[in-house]
């Protein structure tokens, strides 16, 4: 039996990878290569997709995500889209090649002059925003976001409401205390009841 490519060890390094790159939206193709570039070893395109599967089934079990099928075809569009603003943002910050023309005269005639210079690109910000639209899409479907209304405290309610808070929680401090008083003058009773009784 052949021995596996990869420790376990390693595979688990991989898996951590493969994750974030997923989130990405790169194609398992370019996956497969990354992992292959960092490590001494390579893996193969059908191995991504292996390794990806083994990624749902723990986000599964583990409860950190609710894929169905919906959800599942709604992540692969935005996975896509977002990977086109990544590689629109790589080619915004290539570098430009600006091709001038400077015109000269003198006494033979006139002479045009080509020119041609490298500018590097600092990227378009706005491909940056479509992919925080993306990240901020998949937020929404695994339900990450934090909630978007916040419940008024028993305090806020009860003066939004026209009510006294401190004499509210007073009258019910001085409720509590009344009922325990009275639930131990009745065992009190009863006590004396018993003692009673059993000198009879």
């Amino acid at each position: 039996m052949a021995e596996p490519k990869r420790t376990t060890f390693q595979r688990e390094n991989d898996l951590v990878i493969l994750a974030g790159l997923y989130l990405r939206g790169v194609p398992q193709v370019q996956m497969a290569g990354i992992i292959s570039e960092q490590r001494e070893y390579s893996i193969s395109r059908q191995q991504v997709s292996y390794d990806l599967k083994t990624l749902t089934r723990r986000w599964l079990e583990s409860e950190i995500v609710d894929l169905n099928e919906a959800k599942t075809q709604e992540l692969a569009k935005i996975n896509h889209l977002e990977q086109t603003y990544w590689e629109a943002w790589e080619d915004s910050r290539k570098t430009k090649e600006v091709t001038s023309t400077k015109r000269t005269i003198d006494d033979y005639g006139t002479k045009d002059e080509a020119g041609i210079r490298k500018e590097q690109q600092a990227g378009n910000p706005a491909y940056l925003a479509g992919v925080m639209t993306c990240i901020n899409k998949r937020c929404d479907i695994f339900g990450l976001d934090a909630p978007k209304k916040v419940d008024l405290t028993w305090k806020e309610k009860l003066e939004e409401a026209g009510v006294d808070a401190g004499a509210a929680f007073e009258q019910l401090v001085n409720a509590i205390a009344t009922a325990r008083r009275s639930g131990h003058e009745s065992d009190d009773a009863r006590c004396v009841e018993g003692s009673g009784a059993a000198d009879q």
